[in-house]
């Protein structure tokens, strides 16, 4: 019997991108504190310090959209700040895997 191989599910992410602007998209990998995001199933991702990713929830990312929508800046940053307070993003850089082999990488 053969298995197809599914794609690897990704966890969606809130993301801060240009000017401050909320984006909803999925976490690839973590690296050296850099959170490697793109939209699903791109074939590239780009590197953003982990102080700008954020674990998804629909309620949480309505806020800083609305704000920045409104243009209100000082609440969108005030938004990211407690974002960042309460991030859950780390907690998923043991299960997403490096492309990179780490794993034949010796201490010597």
């Amino acid at each position: 019997m053969q298995v197809k191989n599914r794609p690897q599910e990704r966890p969606k992410v809130i993301v801060r991108a240009w000017v401050g602007e909320p984006m909803a998209l999925f976490l690839y990998i973590i690296e050296n504190n850099m959170g490697y995001v793109g939209m699903e199933n791109t074939k590239t991702a780009i590197g953003l310090p982990l102080e700008h990713v954020f674990m998804y929830d629909g309620r949480v990312f309505d806020d800083p959209r609305t704000a920045f929508d409104s243009g209100n800046t000082q609440k969108v940053l005030s938004i990211y700040s407690s974002l960042l307070v309460n991030s859950h993003c780390n907690r998923y850089r043991d299960i997403l895997k490096s492309p990179h082999g780490k794993e034949y990488i010796t201490d010597s």
